[in-house]
């Protein structure tokens, strides 16, 4: 019975926020680290805290672009509620907000008002239950550990435990990857970190330079006392690194508050997302196709589009997304939108044309360049997905 008000605990108290795409700048420097990874082994992850399991999913797509296919992903989660959803892998339009239009037609099937998985990317995942707080790592040895928009909800010393952990649980070499938002939360605790744009991604110190820097032992924190954990860092990085794990554990709890949502007064669509996340479509199609009209920015259109293609209207996605390149000529993600709902509405010709219209645009941005959009995509992401359906063209 203890058990059991301690699971329904969890399940009232677990903040299970995530969508598709999430953070596409890391998503980004993660493929280039995959890229990187010889090809004569299966890549593993874990993703560590993954709620309703769409990050799990997104990263398993990307390992299927980079020819991965043989790599897996283990997908942990304290709620058995969330699980259920993850591993029934149907969404609704507001889970797929952050994921190209190109690359929802490519990964999912329309299945009635949501999405399914498609099988090729299922097969990829396993879910399983497991605590962070006190669980021992689900195994070892993973090329790269995820685990994201989890740490702001720990105080100080919890965060140093349970970073302590993932970062056991990766090989010598691999990638851990946090939140951008919890670069401030782990910055102190002396691991090496791999620069780019605005993300946070952080390298396990290779096996030759684990070898040559020592196992610090120390009491346990409290949290530790109470969760469990060994009291042995990971290997430092170099000594000129003035903060230690030791020195993040023993300070004083510092509890960090999630990041403040946005209101009226500082997102012009929050009234459109806001009737979106409760898929009020007409209503999240009006609001925005209304700032659209006021601000004469492509942005609305593009969100007034998604809605429409939400539920169901093509043609009227079409005409706002042709209202944005009125807008913006040269909007990419606008044009690039255009090719999977010429596809769906039959016009062929129309989808190839939109199709080589982006590639070209495309032709002089960098891969790591975010480009805006309903949320934003990296330009390699979205070159990716139109050369793949270039590819089945060519195919067909």
């Amino acid at each position: 019975m203890e058990a059991a008000a301690t699971q329904a605990l969890v399940e009232s108290t677990v903040v299970g926020e995530t969508y598709f795409g999430r953070h596409p700048e890391q998503l980004e420097a993660l493929r280039k680290e995959l890229r990187a990874m010889p090809m004569d082994r299966p890549v593993v992850v874990w993703s560590a805290g993954c709620a309703t399991g769409e990050e799990a999913y997104t990263v398993a797509m990307l390992l299927l672009e980079e020819g991965r296919s043989t790599g897996s992903v283990v997908a942990t989660d304290v709620s058995e509620r969330a699980l259920l959803t993850a591993r029934s892998g149907r969404y609704g339009p507001w889970s797929l907000r952050g994921l190209a239009s190109l690359n929802r037609t490519r990964w999912l099937r329309p299945d009635g008002d949501g999405w399914v998985v498609a099988d090729e990317v299922r097969q990829l995942v396993t879910f399983e239950r497991h605590n962070l707080l006190h669980d021992a790592p689900v195994k070892l040895g993973f090329d790269v550990v995820i685990c994201r928009n989890v740490l702001i909800y720990f105080d100080r010393p919890t965060i140093a435990g349970v970073v302590r952990r993932l970062f056991e649980s990766a090989r010598a070499g691999g990638v851990v990857m946090l939140a951008p938002a919890e670069i401030p939360l782990a910055a102190p605790l002396g691991y090496t970190r791999i620069e780019f744009r605005n993300g946070a991604l952080w390298r396990k110190a290779p096996a030759a330079d684990a070898a040559r820097a020592p196992i610090v032992r120390r009491p346990a924190t409290p949290s530790e006392a109470i969760f469990g954990g060994s009291g042995a860092t990971p290997p430092s990085a170099p000594e000129e690194t003035p903060h230690a794990l030791d020195d993040a554990a023993s300070a004083a709890p510092v509890e960090v508050a999630p990041p403040a949502p946005l209101d009226e007064t500082t997102d012009p669509l929050e009234g459109a997302r806001r009737a979106a996340s409760e898929g009020r479509w007409l209503d999240a199609e009006r609001e925005a196709s209304a700032e659209g009209e006021r601000s004469l920015q492509p942005g609305p259109y593009l969100f007034a589009a998604a809605a429409a293609e939400a539920r169901g209207d093509l043609q009227t996605a079409a005409h706002l997304l042709g209202r944005a390149l009125f807008l913006a000529p040269d909007h990419v993600v606008a044009r690039a939108s255009l090719v999977p709902i010429f596809e769906r509405m039959g016009r062929r010709g129309d989808a190839v044309r939109a199709r080589r219209a982006a590639l070209r645009e495309l032709a002089t941005i960098p891969d790591d360049q975010l480009l805006p959009g309903v949320e934003p995509i990296a330009a390699g992401a979205l070159r990716s997905a139109l050369l793949a359906f270039s590819a089945e063209e060519e195919s067909e």
